[in-house]
C-alpha cells in the first residue's frame, strides 16, 4: 500500500509540473451521481462467498485535468470529494445506513476511441474524512472501526460528448482496500471467519470542460 501510494503521489506530481509547461491542457468540472454500496466478502472453509446490499445515491463533484500523450491518449486527474456507503432494511433488525465522506483524487488513462467517444481507466486515492451510520433514527461515528483512512480503489468509465465541451457517461469503481473487516470466533476464541466489507459504486456523471482540447 505505501508503495502504491507513493507512486501515484510522484505520478500526481509529474502531471501537475507538465501542467506548468503544457499548452493545450483541459481543465473541466465533474459532477456525479453516485450509487454505491458495500461489498462483504467472507472466508468460509476456504471458500470466498460476497454479499452486498441496497445502492445508496449520493453524490460527487471532482475538478478535471487532462494531459494529452498523443491525439487518443491522455492523462487524467480529477480530485475532489465523494460520498460512500451502503443501506439496507431489514423487518428483523430494522433500518441501517452509513455514509463514507472521502477525499479523493482518480489518476486515469483515458484513450479517445472516436472524437466524441472514451474509455477511461486507472487507480483511485481516497482519504477518509468521516463516517457515520444511522440506525432506526440514532447517528454515531463510526470511524473508529474502519481499517484504513487511505482507501485504493480501480475504476473503469465510459463517456459521450454530447456537445463541444459537455460530456456524459457511466463508471464503476470497486475498492482494492477494505473499509473494514469483522471476525467472528466461538466461545474459545476459535475464527470461524474473517469478512473484509469493500466499497463499490455505479456512477452516471456529467463533465464540463472549460477549455476543451484543441483537435
Amino acid at each position: 500500500m505505501k508503495f502504491i501510494s507513493t507512486t501515484l503521489l510522484a505520478l500526481f506530481l509529474y502531471a501537475t509540473n507538465s501542467f506548468l509547461y503544457a499548452q493545450d491542457v483541459s481543465y473541466g468540472l465533474k459532477g456525479s451521481f453516485v450509487f454505491s454500496d458495500l461489498i462483504f466478502q467472507s472466508k468460509l472453509d476456504n471458500d470466498f462467498y460476497v454479499e452486498s446490499h441496497s445502492p445508496r445515491p449520493s453524490l460527487a463533484l471532482n475538478a478535471v485535468l487532462t494531459f494529452p500523450v498523443s491525439p487518443k491518449l491522455g492523462f487524467n486527474i480529477m480530485p475532489g470529494f465523494i460520498q460512500k456507503g451502503s443501506q439496507f432494511d431489514n423487518p428483523a433488525i430494522g433500518n441501517y445506513n452509513m455514509k463514507f465522506n472521502y477525499l479523493h483524487m482518480p489518476i486515469h488513462l483515458s484513450y479517445s476511441i472516436k472524437d466524441n467517444f472514451k474509455f477511461t481507466f486507472g487507480p483511485e486515492m481516497g482519504y477518509m474524512v468521516s463516517a457515520r451510520s444511522r440506525f432506526d433514527g440514532k447517528n454515531q461515528n463510526i470511524k473508529h472501526i474502519v481499517d484504513h483512512d487511505l482507501e485504493l480503489a480501480g475504476s473503469v468509465s465510459f463517456a459521450l460528448r454530447v456537445k463541444n465541451t459537455l460530456w456524459t457517461g457511466i463508471a464503476y469503481s470497486r475498492g482494492l482496500s477494505s473499509v473494514y473487516s469483522i471476525r467472528f470466533t466461538d466461545n474459545t476464541g476459535l475464527v470461524l471467519s474473517d469478512t473484509k466489507i469493500y466499497n463499490h459504486s455505479f456512477n452516471l456523471f456529467f463533465t464540463y470542460e472549460f477549455k476543451p482540447k484543441q483537435e
